[in-house]
């Protein structure tokens, strides 16, 4: 984009296509992400965003509706104050690392308890922005053995499974820092559903890792959440999600599933909370 009148230009083209909601990435300017929020919201659309360059306060007073993967995973550039403002990266002898360099910062420096997570998510609370937990792609990022999953193989073709073997053994040795944000991302999220934040469910379709591949993400995140936010304690009587990401995210509010082929949701056997593999 080169400034607000392309946001507005491109959230028009998407909505006159049907489009329902518009998602921002991390290099976008604030004031773009602006322009892009009340052009959509004109048009009843909604906006989520993979951020960088616009912290999560800063976009949630603009109005912004959803927040991806959350400020471990994304990240919050709020939570970096060497960040260049307003761009997604520092200046001086780290600006070729772009986004890396602010997601080090935060994943080795920023706890969870830290006074400015805690205000960012009264934050997002108060203005009703939603989170939505990719955990099966931060899980990925730790470079699990991929054979070891017994059922991932065959949810990808041969050549395809080859290459993403390849790729697993080549970035395993930074698995104890996606570790650490996998870690850190679980207990934000806890923390971010116990101030009382809607947290979504997803996958991440860019994910480049086996972890995050279509009919895996939703039972990773069932199971890997179960320490974190996306399932209440046993016999709680709760849901086992807050929400399914796909079936929510127009309406950005917790409900009921309906009969109908608007939702995807299955349950097998029953067992979320005792059995996440069986569900």
């Amino acid at each position: 984009l080169r400034g607000p009148a392309e946001a507005r230009a491109a959230v028009r083209h998407w909505a006159s296509l049907g489009f329902t909601s518009v998602k921002a990435y991390m290099n976008i300017s604030p004031a773009e992400l602006s322009a892009a929020i009340r052009e959509a919201h004109r048009r009843g659309m909604r906006v989520t965003g993979h951020l960088c360059s616009v912290g999560y306060e800063e976009a949630a007073r603009l109005g912004i509706d959803n927040l991806e993967h959350g400020p471990f995973g994304a990240p919050d550039g709020g939570l970096d104050p060497r960040r260049a403002a307003g761009r997604c990266g520092h200046d001086g002898p780290e600006a070729a690392l772009g986004a890396g360099a602010v997601l080090r910062h935060i994943i080795q420096n920023v706890a969870v308890e830290s006074p400015e997570v805690r205000h960012m998510i009264r934050t997002l609370v108060a203005r009703g922005v939603a989170i939505t937990s990719t955990l099966a792609v931060l899980e990925g990022g730790g470079r699990p053995d991929l054979e070891a999953i017994p059922h991932l193989r065959g949810l990808f073709p041969p050549d395809i499974w080859a290459i993403q073997l390849r790729r697993n053994a080549a970035q395993r040795p930074a698995a104890a820092f996606f570790a650490t944000m996998l870690r850190k991302e679980m207990a934000f999220e806890r923390a971010f559903v116990a101030a009382g934040g809607l947290l979504l469910a997803g996958a991440d379709p860019t994910g480049t890792n086996g972890n995050a591949a279509s009919g895996n993400t939703a039972q990773t995140a069932n199971a890997t959440g179960k320490p974190a936010a996306l399932i209440n304690p046993p016999n709680s009587g709760g849901p086992s999600a807050t929400i399914s990401r796909s079936s929510a995210f127009c309406a950005l509010s917790a409900r009921p599933l309906q009969n109908g082929p608007a939702n995807s949701g299955i349950v097998v056997n029953g067992k979320p909370l005792s059995a996440p593999e069986l569900s």
